[in-house]
């Protein structure tokens, strides 16, 4: 009992000695733990804030852009010409017809379309590949024999006789004006007709026409049923007029193509300088007054068979000055009256 005594006795000293030695025990996990969850807290309270200012911040400036934006006049002309949908689409009777703009950044677009890929004969519109090839190849001074196979060709315009002599450019007046058969043909014969044929043929495919084919240099009609004939599609004479009007820009000699077509007429000598005669174009648009104050003529070219019926390609000034448009109308009643009705409907159904 007595020991028991003198042993708490001893505790109580121990621990008096303790404390005034003034010995602390150590901070537990507990406050660590609770340090760092107020620290979190904290930065998370203060990354919310930033976030949340940042927002706001965002959301008013994006706010004021749009407005901005909105309030800003915008310019849509690089997309023009717009359809103009208040005006009724064309009707035209002929078998196919196309117009096709090619701009002055060389953009192209379809403006009307009937039956374009049909392959239809073209009658004398082949004499444009004739004229072309002749100008690529041939001296334009030289001078060209009326031969019998030329004299022998349907049709006599031109009154030409065996053995007349012309110069070269001049017999392109009487093909590309009056569409003269004997004229094309004497050309044709400076290497012979099958020969300037299949290379007319090779010229069509490098300019990469898929639907055109040309028979003779003229456009005929074939004698009888099932022989070939010359054809193309309203598409393809498009981009072969498109090629054109691109290389009358570079070369004055395919230029020369286009300012033929636009005579009304043309007086012919013989290389002695004895008149011959008078031309007198095929295209009646070019003494439509009307029509030429309205619509500024590029170049052009008719055709006709029994056949191939009407036929007629056009180019023309785009209607706000920046390219050119053309137009081929085939298998037509009246090409002329067609031609007119879809010159005036591009202008009418497009705001250029």
């Amino acid at each position: 009992m007595f020991g028991n005594q003198k042993t708490k006795k001893r505790a109580l000293v121990l621990s008096t000695n303790l404390e005034s030695l003034n010995i602390k025990k150590k901070p537990s996990f507990k406050f660590f733990g609770f340090v760092l969850i107020a620290a979190i807290v904290a930065g998370s309270f203060y990354f919310l804030n930033v976030l949340l200012s940042n927002y706001l911040e965002w959301q008013y400036s994006k706010d004021v852009y749009q407005k901005a934006l909105m309030q800003m006049p915008v310019d849509y002309s690089f997309l023009k010409p717009f359809r103009n949908w208040n005006v009724e689409p064309l009707e035209l009777n002929a078998k196919a017809a196309i117009s096709f703009l090619y701009t002055d950044q060389g953009e192209q677009r379809i403006l009307y379309a009937k039956n374009i890929n049909q392959p239809l004969p073209i009658a004398s519109i082949s004499k444009l590949f004739t004229a072309y090839y002749a100008t690529k190849s041939f001296n334009l001074k030289r001078e060209v024999e009326i031969t019998k196979e030329a004299i022998d060709t349907e049709e006599d315009t031109g009154q030409f006789w065996l053995g007349e002599k012309f110069v070269l450019e001049d017999l392109l007046h009487s093909v590309l004006i009056e569409s003269s058969n004997d004229a094309a043909m004497a050309i044709a014969d400076l290497i012979g007709k099958d020969k300037f044929t299949a290379l007319l043929n090779q010229e069509i495919k490098k300019i990469g026409l898929k639907e055109t084919y040309l028979n003779d240099p003229v456009g005929v009609d074939p004698d009888f049923p099932g022989e070939k004939y010359n054809f193309s599609t309203a598409y393809d004479l498009a981009k072969f007029a498109i090629f054109l009007t691109k290389e009358s820009w570079r070369d004055p000699r395919v230029n020369l193509i286009w300012e033929i077509t636009r005579k009304k007429e043309y007086y012919l000598y013989r290389p002695d300088g004895s008149f011959h005669h008078k031309m007198i174009s095929t295209n009646k648009l070019l003494s439509d007054e009307e029509f030429v104050k309205k619509y500024k003529i590029i170049g052009g070219k008719t055709g006709y068979t029994p056949m191939a019926k009407e036929c007629f390609l056009l180019v023309i000034e785009a209607p706000n000055k920046k390219g050119v448009v053309v137009n081929v109308i085939l298998g037509s009643e009246n090409r002329f009256e067609e031609m007119k009705k879809l010159t005036q409907w591009i202008k009418k159904a497009y705001i250029w």
